[in-house]
């Protein structure tokens, strides 16, 4: 069976999104609050998260949370 093609696959191995933007570091998800923010899946600890990116600037959250996943990285 292939891969999933790419877009599928959860941005930072799945551990959410707005805890990143927060620099909260890494926490873990289940997989029941999601959501598309460009062409990329991203996951929720919780939906007060999920909807802080849908009512925010989920550009500018993404770019924090690029940078966190960045700096946890390479550190």
């Amino acid at each position: 069976m292939p891969p999933p093609p790419q877009r599928y696959l959860p941005a930072y191995h799945g551990h959410c999104a707005n805890a990143l933007s927060l620099g909260e570091g890494l926490i873990a998800t289940d997989g029941r609050v999601w959501e598309f923010f460009g062409d990329q899946l991203h996951l929720f600890y919780a939906e007060r998260g999920r909807q802080r990116w849908l009512n925010g600037d989920w550009k500018a959250y993404k770019a924090d949370a690029d940078q966190a996943w960045s700096n946890l990285k390479t550190g």
